[in-house]
């Protein structure tokens, strides 16, 4: 057996040279769009790269839920178009929460396709849509999830509907529930993001789903406001690469005490 040792290279890889460019430029964007927020933005590709900062205890109760298009998480039924649901408030637990279809002013959502209308008919281009939305608002939290399933059609549809379902029920289970009613810092609520992409993952397969994006972002009180910082907004992002990508963001409470 021969071993052999590859010859020395340039200290700086060909992508690395050519990206920090861009790199330098997105960075210089950001600045100059977010201004003063720009410090308070933390990145990393693992939950140990994040701050841990204590947030205030989590109410339950759910002030305001709504999801869709067409049903979105409450309808996981592959070949069907329509909602199994009828319109209005579910009274059935689905992803960890009774009464879906409760939004407010604050906290709802709406997906509308861009493509144009088949000819002679009331159906577009590229139905069924393939986006997904979950807004779940309460007293001092809020959970938001995004999925856009990769091309369009039932499949894709699917995976994103499974998507956020996953995800949305495993943060439920493991912030809100009963038996989870411990102080967690920001960090620990990574934790918990980055574990809902597997439970996500998960639901896919069970379903039969193929790909789809997703994003989630949790809003949280901060238990200690310093300098008018109340809120954190925390940011977990997957795509079919596999790339995740953690971001935090503290905001300020001086503007009507909102998240921003």
């Amino acid at each position: 057996m021969a071993a052999s040792v590859a010859p020395e290279g340039p200290s700086e890889s060909l992508f690395a040279k050519f990206s920090k460019p861009f790199s330098t430029a997105i960075t210089a964007a950001y600045k100059r769009l977010l201004g003063p927020y720009t410090s308070h933005i933390r990145c990393g590709r693992t939950p140990f790269d994040m701050p841990g900062h204590l947030i205030a205890p989590l109410c339950g109760s759910v002030t305001a839920c709504s999801t869709g298009p067409y049903g979105g998480i409450c309808q996981l039924e592959p070949d069907k178009d329509a909602p199994t649901h009828p319109p209005g408030i579910i009274d059935e637990s689905i992803a960890g929460v009774v009464g879906w279809q409760r939004p407010q002013s604050n906290a709802d959502g709406e997906s509308i396709t861009l493509y144009e209308h088949k000819d002679q008919s009331t159906y577009h281009h590229g139905d069924p849509i393939a986006d997904v939305f979950a807004i779940l608002a309460r007293p001092n939290s809020c959970i938001l999830a995004v999925a856009d399933g990769c091309g369009w059609g039932i499949k894709p549809r699917l995976a994103a509907r499974c998507a956020v379902h996953g995800s949305i029920e495993h943060l439920n289970e493991k912030l809100f529930s009963s038996s989870s009613a411990e102080k967690f810092t920001t960090q620990d609520v990574f934790h918990v993001m980055y574990r809902s992409l597997h439970t996500a993952q998960k639901r896919i397969i069970q379903h039969g789903g193929t790909t789809t994006t997703l994003c989630l972002a949790v809003v949280v009180e901060l238990a200690e406001a310093k300098a008018g910082n109340r809120w954190g907004c925390l940011r977990c992002e997957c795509r079919r690469l596999r790339l995740l990508r953690l971001a935090a963001r503290v905001s300020g409470g001086s503007r009507g005490d909102s998240s921003h």
